[in-house]
């Protein structure tokens, strides 16, 4: 009430969604109603949903919505920690590049107040495996992100971009012929 979500900075889209989307009744998404976000993202809140279910079946002390949104805190926690990781691993020598994201102030704001970090998690990864010369595991870990939010697709337009020696073109052609459609085919 009277806007505090705004104002004492704890605002986040999870707590609405809960019953916006119908996940407090057992919808799923895309099937029982309809869902603005991609469909990785959308099996990710199912999966919290039914989790938040479980849980509060055995342990009630919780209010439903607390308990998916502290879930949901949870794994995207986890997330974080996927990014710091192959931040560090994708540059290698230069571990500073992942504290600047682990230490830095938007992280700390916005963490949880969408699921961001579930495609920032296959984005680093595919970072990560772009470094290791994967380009076929880069492709569609950046398939998997593109399915949790659009814009780790943007990076095959960067890996696949003509560069200046042509025998390293082939690596981003497999990276985007591997990167798996973010949605299914209608």
């Amino acid at each position: 009430t009277g806007f505090k979500q705004y104002t004492h900075m704890c605002y986040s889209d999870v707590v609405p969604l809960w019953s916006d989307e119908r996940l407090d009744v057992g919808a799923v998404p895309y099937r029982d109603t309809a869902v603005e976000y991609p469909v990785l993202t959308g099996g990710f809140m199912w999966l919290t949903a039914d989790l938040t279910r479980a849980l509060h079946s055995v342990q009630s002390d919780w209010s439903e919505v607390v308990l998916f949104g502290v879930l949901t805190s949870v794994l995207l926690a986890l997330c974080g920690l996927v990014v710091t990781a192959g931040t560090a691993q994708a540059a290698r020598g230069r571990p500073y590049d992942a504290a600047i994201f682990a230490l830095s102030p938007l992280l700390v704001f916005h963490a949880f107040s969408n699921w961001d970090l579930l495609a920032m998690a296959f984005t680093s990864g595919a970072l990560w495996a772009w470094a290791k010369r994967q380009p076929v595991a880069a492709g569609v870990l950046i398939g998997l992100g593109t399915a949790a939010k659009l814009y780790p697709g943007f990076l095959l337009v960067a890996i696949g971009l003509p560069p200046p020696r042509p025998p390293r073109r082939r690596p981003g052609l497999r990276a985007s012929l591997a990167a798996p459609p973010p949605w299914p085919p209608p």
